[in-house]
């Protein structure tokens, strides 16, 4: 049962004449003056595009960050200015108080006007103060809050892929 097989009937696919392989070699050397600057500008353009790829992720990185840091130096900016507007409010409704009280006693009326203008002064410095604080309180807690869920989401989803991953196995 042992049938042996001559291998010299099979053809064999790399059966190439020599003919051929000159050919080849020849136009390679003829199409090199072609073939190399093609081939330099397509892996400069490649480069050139994953430079620029880069830079433009670089700077997506940078203006949002700047964006942020921009938009968080505006805020506590604003929160400044309106603290030091009611401090200035305030310290003018003191000073007027004062002054209202020297000029009831020579003009009642007068120093009767100049109190009340200067307690509503005093009063609106005080409570917009405090109004601006728990706004700043909220604020802070707000964005804990947000940074907090941010955390959940992503112990969420990588727990979440841990449980599909258990099941699959399963």
């Amino acid at each position: 049962m042992n049938q042996s097989y001559r291998t010299e009937d099979i053809p064999s696919k790399n059966n190439r004449k020599t003919g051929q392989n000159v050919l080849i070699a020849v136009l390679a050397v003829c199409a090199l003056p072609v073939l190399v600057p093609v081939v330099l500008f397509l892996g400069a353009g490649g480069l050139g595009r994953i430079v620029a790829l880069g830079a433009g992720g670089i700077g997506i990185v940078l203006t949002v960050g700047a964006g942020l840091a921009g938009l968080a130096v505006t805020a506590a900016t604003c929160v400044l200015g309106l603290l030091v507007c009611l401090a200035a409010l305030a310290a003018v409704g003191v000073i007027g108080t004062g002054a209202g009280i020297a000029l009831l006693f020579q003009t009642p009326a007068s120093g009767l006007a100049v109190l009340g203008a200067s307690l509503l002064m005093l009063g609106g410095g005080l409570l917009g103060g405090l109004l601006t604080w728990g706004l700043v309180v909220l604020m802070v807690s707000l964005i804990r809050r947000i940074a907090a869920y941010g955390q959940g989401a992503g112990k969420r989803r990588s727990s979440g892929a841990a449980k599909e991953g258990q099941k699959d196995e399963a």
